[in-house]
């Protein structure tokens, strides 16, 4: 079995990108026993300044319930959104030159347009197209750009600090992919996938933060009316009890994200074949770059 040290600070980071894949690798990674993810999934404590300002000992306090020899990791991708957000690989540096740096790149159009509909869908920005979406949020395209962003992470870090994954492989072959991130981070390789596949990230909804409190509030007021928690304490073991609330709440934003998802299906456009050859001309030249960095061709983004 693989051996480290105890610390808190931590041995891997998913830097990006958004839209890729990072919420199904934060779990599955999540459910390894050698292995501890900070909650919440993204402290993003690197790329925000009002959150950097909390300081480092507050993001170390992250990973402080981590366990005898398990490896600690967070996944936040906006480390991968330059210039939006700069300076990050060098902060990052400080905390930890040893990092291990993952990074998953999906085809960069498809990640693009994802973005935009997380824009639109999510954080309710409103746009009367993807282009003007893009037009306004230059992060849609600059977060497309990987190498773009590799090339920030090179100037502090060394190439064998960064694994990159490819997305198409991680969706078809998530085994596979998923022993080989285990083996860079340096934990025993356990088989992590279930038989439902990736899983995806429904627990967002264009809720604000107000809301949510409140209704956490109403259900724990609920849980706790007599009748009602009798039937609880009846049903349910006390370790079964202690994840009810989560299982509710996550169960009520996953329909509002549905519902919210119907309510605007109608206002956001399909990506066209003209905006998908146009965004292509855009990303040649970084994808160019990639394949001589990765030495590996990435022509089916093009298909």
């Amino acid at each position: 079995m693989a051996m480290r040290e105890t610390s808190n600070i931590p041995d891997f980071i998913v830097i990006g990108a958004m839209k890729a894949g990072t919420t199904s690798l934060y779990y599955y990674l999540n459910s390894h026993p050698d292995i501890f993810m900070s909650l919440p999934k993204e402290p993003r404590y690197f790329s925000l300044e009002n959150v950097f300002e909390k300081g480092e000992e507050w993001y170390l306090s992250l990973f402080k319930k981590a366990t005898g020899n398990q490896f600690t990791g967070e996944a936040s991708t906006c480390y991968t959104r330059w210039p939006t957000f700069s300076n990050v690989p060098d902060r990052i540096f400080q905390v930890n030159p040893q990092v291990k740096l993952i990074y998953i790149l999906r085809n960069p159009v498809d990640r693009a347009y994802s973005h935009y509909r997380h824009l639109a869908l999510i954080d309710n920005k409103k746009y009367a197209s993807f282009e003007e979406a893009i037009e306004n949020e230059r992060e849609i395209i600059d977060a497309s750009k990987y190498m773009m962003q590799i090339n920030r992470f090179l100037k502090v870090f060394p190439k064998d600090q960064l694994l990159l994954v490819d997305f198409n492989e991680f969706k078809n072959s998530p085994n596979e992919v998923l022993n080989k991130i285990q083996k860079f981070i340096g934990c025993n390789a356990v088989s992590l996938v279930r038989d439902e596949g990736l899983i995806k990230n429904n627990f967002k909804s264009s809720i604000d933060k107000t809301t949510k409190k409140r209704l956490i509030k109403h259900i724990r007021l609920l849980m706790n009316l007599s009748g009602v928690k009798f039937l609880i304490d009846a049903i349910f073991s006390k370790k079964s009890k202690a994840n009810i609330l989560n299982k509710i709440t996550s169960c009520y934003l996953l329909f509002s994200r549905r519902f919210i998802e119907n309510k605007y299906k109608r206002e956001i456009e399909p990506l066209t074949n003209r905006m998908r050859d146009q965004l292509l001309v855009e990303f040649r030249e970084d994808i160019d770059e990639l394949e001589l960095y990765c030495g590996k061709s990435f022509d089916r983004w093009y298909s």
